[in-house]
């Protein structure tokens, strides 16, 4: 009975941690919105799960006969510069692994523009393609880009 013990107790505890902190966490544990999100524009809102990077999401909704409210994401984790007005949502995003202590990865960023009146989301791997698509939607200069977190925080 001992070296049953002895030989399950390392893959209880293996179980343990990748349900907690890895991918599998979110099906073990549902995300929870950590706060109110920020709105943006047009519905869009920044906001975060427990543990885990600023998200982009799209206007908020509650199917009938739930009370939970439904935040369909727009731009995954990590945004962690974000730009708006009432016609352009404008997000950099540097990917977030999936295990608890990963932090944005700058080496692999990614641009997004959101349209806010139709919900067409562009996304670029290079910045020089994104202010194209900046210059060719027209969007001002005005938009500042700005620190996600302190824009989240900022509320």
């Amino acid at each position: 009975m001992i070296v049953i013990r002895a030989l399950a107790t390392p893959f209880i505890i293996a179980a343990v941690l990748l349900c907690c902190c890895g991918p599998a966490a979110e099906i073990a544990f549902p995300p929870t919105m950590v706060g109110d999100p920020i709105e943006l524009s047009g519905g869009y809102s920044l906001g975060t799960i427990l543990l885990g990077g600023l998200k982009l999401y799209e206007p908020s909704y509650v199917l009938e006969g739930d009370t939970t409210v439904k935040y369909p994401i727009v731009v995954d984790q990590a945004v962690v510069r974000i730009g708006w007005n009432e016609d352009f949502i404008l997000a950099e995003r540097h990917p977030l692994g999936h295990w608890i202590g990963d932090k944005p990865d700058s080496d692999h960023p990614a641009w997004y523009i959101v349209v806010v009146s139709t919900g067409e989301v562009h996304s670029s791997y290079s910045y020089d393609a994104f202010l194209h698509l900046r210059e060719e939607f027209g969007i001002p200069d005005t938009i500042e880009m700005r620190d996600a977190r302190e824009v989240y925080s900022a509320d």
